[in-house]
């Protein structure tokens, strides 16, 4: 497959034109996103095969019972490090 045609295939993948949603799967990203999957992470180390595996910022670990459900944003240069 060229480079290009690979491109377009993960473009399709990452950016359909549709939302599906498989109600008899676990599965988070790519079927639904999971609160605490790391999308970013996910995409970042598809898109550049793996060489770029993480921003340095990981999923919420505050979740919160009611809506909005996430905790505080994240913070600028904030890593991992919630309180």
């Amino acid at each position: 497959m060229s480079r290009p045609a690979s491109a377009e295939n993960i473009a399709k993948i990452l950016l359909p034109d549709i939302l599906t949603f498989n109600f008899n799967s676990n599965a988070g990203f790519l079927n639904g996103r999971k609160l605490t999957d790391d999308v970013i992470d996910i995409e970042l180390n598809l898109v550049t095969k793996g060489a770029v595996t993480t921003d340095g910022v990981g999923p919420h670990t505050d979740l919160l019972d009611e809506f909005p459900y996430l905790g505080r944003p994240h913070g600028i240069g904030e890593k991992d490090e919630q309180d």
